[in-house]
Order: C-alpha cells, then structure tokens, then sequence
C-alpha cells in the first residue's frame, strides 16, 4: 500500500483540504495517509481528521519545539525582506520605519536592498541549509517510508523543513499556496518541493516573476476553500439564518468584518460610524450590523457598548489561549461564515479574502481604504488596498473601495437602493480568483497527488 505524508500545522487548511472533497477522495484509494501536526493538537486532529476510525489514516504529533531558535528567527524575518514588491516592502520595511523600531527598519532595509534579487535568492537558500540543519523529519521516513509528501501551506516554516527531508530521502513532493497573498506579501519562498499548486493564473505568474519559480514546477488547480460556495450544502433560507443569528428579517443586513488591527489600525472605527449613521437616519434603509467575530486575533466588545444597531453572532471556540490564538474551524463554521455573507445586503471589509468570498456568492463588496482618524499612510487601511493581490480585484470594478467617509456611507446607500449594481464586476472577481467554477478544486488537487503515486492505486 502506497503512503502519503500531509502536513496540518495550520490548523485552517482543516477547512481548505480535510472539509472538502480533497479528502473524500483520498480516501476511496488503497492509501495509507500520515496526517503531520503539532503534538499538543494530536487529540483536537484526530477528532476532526479520522472521526471514523479508518485504520489506514494516521495522526502523527510531531515532538518538537514550533518555534525556532533566534538565529532562525532573524533568518526567517530576512526572508520577508527580502521580496521586491511594493506591498511586502510597506509591510515590512516601511512600517518598521514609521513605528519608530528602528533595529528591526535597518534590518529589513538590508535585506530588501542587496538580497530581493536572483542572486540574492541564491545566497537565502543556501544559508537556509546551514541555518535550518537537515533530518529532523527522518524518524517519520524511516518509520513509515512515504512514498508522498504533500505540504499544504508552503511559507509554514515547518512545512518547508519537511519538504527538506522529503528531497534528501528522494521522496517526491507537492507543496501549496494558502492565501492569494502568499506570493507577494510573505516574503521569499524556499521551493524545495517537485511541484507547486496554485489557486490561479495570477498566482502563478506572480511566483515566476518575484519567486523565480520556473513555470514548470506550478500547477494551477483552484482553491479548495472556496468549493463550498459554489454547492448550497449548508445554506439556510433568510429567515432561517436570521432566526438562527437573532436577526431581524425585515431589514437590511450589513455585515462587518473585524480586520486585525494591523490591516485596519482601528478595526471598532468603521462599526461605531455606521452604527451612528443608522441612529441618525443617514443610511436610506432600515438596517443592522452583524458582527461575527472569527479572526485568530482576538476581539473585545468594549468598544461596542454604546451602540445600538449591532447583532453580535458568535460560533467560533478557540484552540489556544492568548490574543493570536486560533479559531477552530469546524464545519459548521464554514457554513455558518457562508451564510453570513450569503444574507448580508452589503459586505465590508479592508482588502480581506472576505472580498472574494462574498464575490462568489454574488454579495455587494465595499473596501476601507481610509482612516477615521489621522494615521501615518504606511500604518493605514489606505496601503492595504494598493497591494499587489488586491489590484487585480480593484481592477474589475467589482468592489467599491472607499476613500473617506462620505464615499463609505454612498457605498453603503447605493448598495441597499440596488443589490444588482456591480454584479457582472463581482463575477469577474470570481472567474479571476477562483480560476475554476465547477466547485471540485478539492477534488482536482487529491487527483492530481494521485498521479504520482502509480496506477496500481489509480
């Protein structure tokens, strides 16, 4: 029986891949799969991963420290650096500068100056084998002789430490783009793996132009996280979620999504204002606000007790304790997310993958791009709306990204006077982002691993 390694140390990609078709059909093979995680979530894995008990599915729990030394810290923080692009840089670099840590600034200015090149490229990957030494993983291939690695998040620094032993031990591997600002954002990415899955055609180009991945190293397959929006499993009717999330039906729902404070500096300012404008008349149409807080970065309803338009709908437990602990993506998340944006009237955000989502399902998009209060420009939501990944999406028209207040509450008018406006926009975002309609991305990407394994398991 062949055997494949999957690594889970991102506890989202339980959404992206185990959730999704991607398993189910891993699993309709004579397979022996190797689940690979953080120890202390072995029980919490094998709960969500193997709730039948299927023999052939193991969870290993890997004993060893998540965070590394300083010197691989440093190194890592390198890597950020060093990416030629405009949004790492105000990420990273710029915003070291304004927040007056100058250490870190002079860092990140080294290494995005002499080393976001080829050759310096060449140099991160070499220093990566002396600094990152090899074999951690070999008790794992000497115990279970993987016959396939499969890496679902490429920039997880154990991801690609795993990677590393699965090329000295001749092991062919798969690794994955998690997020569309994976490749312009994070950092340089060390491939080591045979092949590269992309989400989309942007993607790609993006790892060949700033990555110098070669184009036949990448493969574009979709994203298995957006399958659910394109099947109604489920999806409750209005009244149903509204029911379900004490709403009230008969008006209109403008949901809100909490960004962490270092995409929105002050992530309470676009809730309190449209609470207001809702009190003072200034929004056209009955309306409430949903909060439905579900970010790894914490969230206090302090700053919300004075309002009186807002329905907070919470269903996310967390795993760990502490301000960046991690949501515990169940399914019911999933689909209670995507009814969310499915009954919301208007959504908004600040450049967020929710962008894409309520895209998919066809839902008004507007995009801070502004501060209500005075903040430096590289510390701003205004910067957020300029990156790399999010300019394609800004392209199509397909969401409105507002640029002051005024703009913000027409947005939010123009959108409860009109659902329709913008429509054929937000599907370009969708064909642009998703890539593939048909909902089997998940599918597509376990056929895809399959092939290297042989036909007697085809």
């Amino acid at each position: 029986m062949k055997t494949i390694f999957i690594t889970i140390f991102d506890i989202f990609q339980l959404k992206n891949f185990f959730y999704t078709d991607f398993f189910k059909k891993l699993q309709t093979i004579p397979l022996k799969i190797v689940i690979i995680g953080s120890k202390r979530r072995i029980d919490y894995y094998t709960a969500a991963i193997n709730e039948s008990g299927n023999p052939n599915i193991v969870v290993e729990g890997v004993d060893m420290k998540m965070k590394i030394n300083r010197i691989g810290f440093l190194f890592n923080a390198a890597k950020q650096a060093s990416l030629n692009t405009s949004s790492g840089t105000s990420f990273f670099t710029q915003r070291a500068r304004v927040m007056g840590k100058w250490k870190k600034y002079l860092f990140y200015k080294f290494f995005n100056v002499f080393f976001s090149n080829a050759t310096g490229h060449k140099i991160l990957n070499f220093l990566d084998d002396l600094i990152f030494p090899p074999w951690e993983f070999q008790y794992l291939f000497d115990k279970y002789k993987p016959d396939l690695v499969f890496s679902t998040n490429l920039i997880a620094s154990i991801d690609y430490r795993l990677l590393k032993d699965a090329k000295r031990n001749g092991v062919f591997s798969v690794s994955n783009l998690k997020s569309w600002d994976t490749t312009t954002m994070k950092g340089y990415l060390k491939m080591d793996a045979n092949k590269l899955i992309a989400q989309n055609d942007i993607q790609k180009n993006e790892m060949i132009k700033y990555q110098q991945v070669p184009a036949d190293k990448i493969v574009v397959l979709g994203n298995p996280g957006f399958d659910t929006y394109f099947s109604s499993e489920g999806l409750m009717t209005r009244e149903e979620f509204c029911k379900y999330a004490h709403l009230d039906s008969a008006k209109n729902i403008i949901f809100i999504n909490i960004s962490a404070n270092f995409i929105n500096p002050f992530p309470e300012d676009p809730i309190i204002n449209v609470d207001k404008w809702i009190s003072e008349g200034k929004i056209k149409h009955t309306a409430q606000i949903l909060i439905s807080p579900r970010n790894k970065y914490g969230f206090s309803q302090e700053f919300l007790n004075s309002c009186q338009n807002i329905v907070i709908h919470t269903t996310a437990d967390k795993l760990d304790s502490g301000a960046k602990s991690n949501t515990v993506f169940e399914k019911i998340e999933i689909y209670d997310l995507k009814n969310c944006l499915k009954h919301a009237d208007v959504v908004i955000s600040t450049a967020s993958t929710i962008t894409i989502e309520a895209a998919l399902l066809d839902t008004p998009i507007i995009s801070i791009g502004f501060d209500f209060r005075p903040v430096n420009y590289w510390v701003s939501s205004a910067v957020r709306n300029v990156d790399e990944h999010f300019l394609p999406i800004r392209k199509t028209g397909g969401v409105v990204v507002a640029g002051s207040p005024e703009e913000f509450l027409n947005a939010i008018n123009n959108y409860l006077e009109n659902r329709q406006l913008h429509k054929k926009e937000r599907l370009e975002i969708t064909r642009q982002q998703a890539q593939f309609l048909d909902g089997k991305s998940g599918e597509r990407i376990a056929k895809f691993l399959i092939s290297f394994l042989g036909d007697e398991v085809r």
